[in-house]
């Protein structure tokens, strides 16, 4: 039993050298558990930033960046595609998602509009240095001028691109044989019809060239009209993007009266591009909205916030309706859809993939993601 009670007595006498030892001796007891409480901190925050490099560099993979410039380019590839090598184009693609098969469909008689795509190689042509794209775009204006002979429609649906060759050459060939045909015609449609038919820029390009001032008069009269109830319910939002860009627009383009242009900026000003996205239906309606506020980007001292909204809108037509070998709607070939909407049978124009190409090459510069979204 006293070996026993000889332990038991070490053992007091250990712990009360424990609680009687010096307090530099404590000091270091501290400072050591205080090193391991940083070292953990340090191995948690290394963590946290290991998995915050992970997710940024999953991100980067899977959603590689391309510049507007390139997806004109590639754009530009499926347009060809469509164009003949007399210069005329078919109307586009009807596809079928399920198969990838996807038919040609010939270019309407009725409404022969290609001049979105003429006027899309032309000013690709200028901002790549490729000119086998002004070379394309110079044998579709010589189609167009020699059907307007025999069709005055060729020269009234294709009239973007007709103007533009013609301020750009002052060739007049292009005022006389593409723009004058159909111009006495414009001036009797109804305001309905010239906001519908997109005829405000016809009427504003026919005054520039000529200092008629009927195609003024007439183009002020519908803005005026629709100054009158101006902006639109939000039913009429759609309605409101038409009036904006084929409308008030031109209007101060030809007046510059500031009160088309604040029209347009009240509209765009309460444009909430993450909320609205979805009233676009048919996606024509989302490219009107970006042409229209590029436009402001340029003319309005708010430029640089509509530039914004109109990347957003971009951005979210490449995600949803761009067909490409990373983020495939029917085969990946480069073309867009022309509608959000979720079913088997997909259109892809010749007329809405030639505008989104001017809209990227006005964007050239602008860096844009790829594929799907990742949550």
């Amino acid at each position: 039993m006293e070996p026993q009670a000889d332990n038991n007595l070490q053992s007091n006498v250990e712990f009360r050298n424990l609680d009687t030892q010096s307090p530099g001796h404590q000091t270091v007891i501290s400072k050591q558990g205080n090193n391991k409480f940083l070292l953990i901190i340090l191995l948690i925050l290394v963590a946290i930033s290991l998995s915050l490099s992970f997710l940024i560099l999953r991100k980067d993979v899977a959603q590689p960046k391309i510049t507007g410039l390139e997806v004109a380019l590639k754009t530009a590839s499926f347009l060809d595609k469509t164009f003949k090598l007399d210069g005329s184009f078919v109307s586009g693609f009807s596809c079928t998602k399920s198969s990838g098969e996807c038919v040609s469909v010939p270019l309407s008689v009725e409404q022969p509009h290609i001049g979105q795509a003429v006027y899309g190689y032309y000013i690709l042509a200028e901002a790549s240095g490729n000119q086998s794209f002004r070379e394309k775009a110079d044998l579709a204006m010589t189609y167009i001028l020699d059907n307007c002979e025999k069709d005055i429609r060729f020269c009234e649906w294709n009239f973007f691109p007709l103007a533009q060759y013609y301020f750009d050459t002052h060739d007049e060939k292009y005022l006389q044989q593409g723009m004058l045909p159909p111009a006495e015609k414009l001036l009797t449609l109804s305001s309905t019809t010239i906001i519908e038919a997109n005829v405000g820029h016809k009427l504003a390009s026919l005054y520039q060239a000529t200092g008629d001032v009927r195609y003024k008069d007439r183009l002020i009269a519908v803005a005026e009209d629709e100054l009158k109830n101006w902006p639109g319910d939000e039913d009429k939002f759609l309605h409101s993007i038409q009036i904006s860009w084929s409308i008030f627009l031109p209007s101060y383009n030809i007046t510059k009266d500031p009160k088309y242009l604040n029209a347009v900026e009240v509209f765009f000003g309460s444009f909430n591009t993450s909320e609205n996205l979805h009233k676009f239906g048919a996606a024509d309606s989302a490219v009107r909205a970006v042409d229209a506020l590029l436009s402001l980007s340029l003319i309005s001292e708010n430029g640089a916030m509509y530039k914004t909204q109109a990347h957003t809108v971009l951005q979210d037509l490449l995600y949803n309706i761009w067909d490409t070998p990373q983020n495939i709607k029917v085969n990946g070939d480069y073309g867009f859809l022309n509608n959000f909407r979720e079913t088997d049978k997909a259109v892809k124009s010749v007329l809405f993939n030639g505008w989104l190409i001017k809209l990227f090459v006005l964007m050239k510069d602008e860096v844009f993601l790829v594929g799907p979204v990742i949550k």
